[in-house]
């Protein structure tokens, strides 16, 4: 399924019962507003492209994806976040821009002018990544997320993070802020008081290193 080039087009509708696509492409409609008429849809079996839709403020309209091949989101100057995305579990191909717990090869975020918040990539297996890019996003100055701190801290693979605001300017900036976060998954840290019980000293212990 194809939307393209349709410079009077602000809003989709007649697809609320869409459950299921081969692909979904949406690009090039300059006045879009709203993608909500897919709020039904939860797979796509090969490629979702959304790209240069400069008016598009939000990705409502894919609140239920779970599943996709690849997906690509870019050149968006009015998206603020990604925080529809969340339920998304599962891609087999590259991902751009989206969040989702596993990703077998690529994450790229690029060329969202207004794009503040990645907070949604909270959860993906940064150990099935295989290249990282997060460039070109004027207001993206917050990129200390769990997945990607620990891609940079672990030198996994290949990186690029370049030309955003300052604080996700460059892996430096971003490592740098990542020692004022929590890089810990919180399931994996065990606390522990003994002796237990007592009158007297209580000693604190976790299983974290360092």
């Amino acid at each position: 399924m194809s939307i393209t080039l349709n410079s009077k087009l602000n809003e989709i509708t007649g697809f609320k019962k869409l459950q299921k696509s081969i692909s979904l492409s949406i690009y090039d409609n300059p006045v879009l507003e709203s993608i909500n008429s897919f709020d039904s849809i939860s797979s796509v079996k090969q490629n979702i492209l959304i790209l240069r839709n400069s008016k598009l403020r939000s990705l409502i309209g894919l609140n239920n994806l779970r599943t996709a091949r690849n997906i690509e989101i870019s050149n968006h100057d009015s998206l603020s976040t990604l925080d529809v995305l969340n339920n998304l579990a599962n891609t087999e191909g590259d991902l751009i821009i989206t969040n989702l717990k596993i990703i077998s090869d690529r994450l790229a975020i690029s060329r969202c002018r207004n794009l503040i918040d990645i907070s949604e990539l909270r959860n993906i297996d940064y150990t099935k990544l295989k290249i990282l890019s997060v460039a070109e996003n004027d207001s993206l100055s917050l990129c200390n997320v769990y997945p990607i701190c620990k891609y940079l801290e672990e030198n996994i693979g290949i990186y690029s993070i370049v030309n955003n605001k300052t604080g996700c300017n460059s892996p430096e900036e971003v490592l740098a802020s990542c020692k004022t976060v929590n890089t810990y998954e919180d399931k994996d840290i065990h606390f522990s008081l003994y002796p237990n019980p007592t009158s007297g000293i209580i000693n604190f212990g976790s299983n974290i290193e360092g």
